[in-house]
């Protein structure tokens, strides 16, 4: 029976892992379905030619589509079988690490610390996808501009791409350099989309400049109304930012108050602490707070996240 409570845990552990996983397997694969009803594909690098097969990714499914979109989003140089395989490799070590240190439960706090560089991956590609829509309002108008001016679209996009920084400016060049060879402006429109294949700002410019295309109209109009659109779509959010700035607060002390809480018992009565640890009961206690705590901080994040 020692090891009861050590089953209970990783049991309790797993569930929540493999709950965590399935939702967001599901929720990456509705995203994926989307962009393979419009685009015909799933993988950034197809928008724009036939992509390199990485037959780790393909074998996974929707997990590896999900790893490679996430991969590309962030502008990692990295291939998704690499590094699935990388991060496949750290979780063996610090799983056989903490069992070596710690025993199970050792084992299980290794496993949990894969999810860091998933954190720091998807971390990473939201901030450049907030650039990116923050960049595009006066990129947009600087082609308006030019365009007003007399400049045919192909030098608009040009000189939108020298004054625009990355990541955005690098995305712009391609296009102009189509233009100049001749070459399809959808082609070079997929390939801007294929810097973020999930930002909202980047399709709205690709599906503007492509049926302006196909079907005429005032572009500079199309292109002003646009970035006026932009904007207050980042006004919005950064107003939802604002509104859910006390949740948010909220979860971040509520998540760190009870290991202060334990530091200072730790500090002033460590007999006391040590029987959640030395216990089985104890053991067991400590599992399900954890588990509530994580569902906890779940819950918290979604409500105080608003998708438009």
């Amino acid at each position: 029976m020692i090891w009861l409570p050590w089953i209970v845990s990783l049991t309790v552990f797993g569930a929540l892992a493999l709950a965590g996983l399935a939702w967001s397997t599901q929720q990456e694969a509705a995203r994926l379905a989307w962009r393979r009803r419009i685009h015909g594909s799933v993988r950034p690098g197809s928008l724009v030619q036939a992509p390199v097969v990485d037959e780790l990714a393909d074998a996974i499914g929707p997990i590896g589509d999900a790893v490679e979109v996430l991969l590309a989003r962030s502008a990692s140089r990295v291939g998704p079988g690499r590094f699935i395989v990388s991060l496949a490799v750290y979780a063996g070590a610090a799983m056989a690490l903490g069992w070596g240190a710690f025993g199970p439960a050792g084992a299980v706090a290794g496993l949990a610390t894969a999810a860091i560089p998933l954190w720091r991956l998807r971390q990473r590609a939201e901030a450049r996808s907030r650039l990116l829509s923050r960049q595009l309002p006066d990129a947009l108008d600087l082609i308006a501009r030019s365009l007003r001016s007399g400049a045919p679209l192909t030098d608009a996009l040009q000189a939108a791409a020298e004054e625009t920084p990355a990541p955005l400016g690098d995305g712009l060049f391609p296009i102009a350099e189509k233009q100049r060879l001749g070459l399809s402006l959808t082609s070079g429109l997929r390939e801007l989309r294929s810097l973020d294949p999930d930002n909202v700002e980047l399709a709205l410019f690709s599906v503007v400049v492509s049926m302006n295309r196909e079907t005429g109209g005032n572009l500079i109009e199309a292109l002003e109304n646009l970035a006026s659109t932009v904007r207050e779509r980042l006004l919005f959010d950064e107003r939802v930012l604002a509104m859910t700035s006390e949740v948010r607060a909220s979860m971040r002390v509520l998540a760190s108050l009870p290991f202060v809480a334990a530091g200072a018992l730790l500090l002033s009565s460590p007999q006391y602490l040590m029987l959640l640890v030395s216990t089985d009961t104890g053991r067991v206690l400590l599992t399900v707070a954890g588990a509530q705590m994580v569902l906890a901080i779940f819950v918290m994040r979604r409500i105080a996240r608003v998708e438009v």
